[in-house]
């Protein structure tokens, strides 16, 4: 197993669950975010995380679609991570 360097421990730590919602909040192609669920299922370590978030963007798009619409607005979060779970919601029909 790859030992991680303090550097990648220190990049990985900037991911939180304020930082996501910042982040998916701030993203306009996702506006106007509606319900938003941020878990660390890591246990506190963040690199590992739950998302359940409602946009109106996400009507009519695939699944694929609309994961790759919320890995575009976390950016380089997401290479920092080691597991995340996306759940897309169209508000109104959840």
């Amino acid at each position: 197993m790859p030992r991680i360097s303090s550097l990648q421990l220190a990049a990985a730590m900037d991911v939180t669950v304020q930082g996501i919602e910042q982040r998916l909040r701030a993203c306009e192609a996702l506006a106007p975010v509606g319900a938003l669920q941020i878990e660390d299922v890591s246990g506190g370590c963040g690199s590992s995380f739950s998302i359940r978030v409602a946009s109106p963007a996400f009507e009519g798009q695939s699944r694929l679609k609309q994961q790759r619409m919320v890995h575009k607005a976390l950016g380089d979060f997401v290479p920092k991570v080691h597991a995340l779970t996306i759940k897309c919601v169209v508000p109104d029909k959840e």
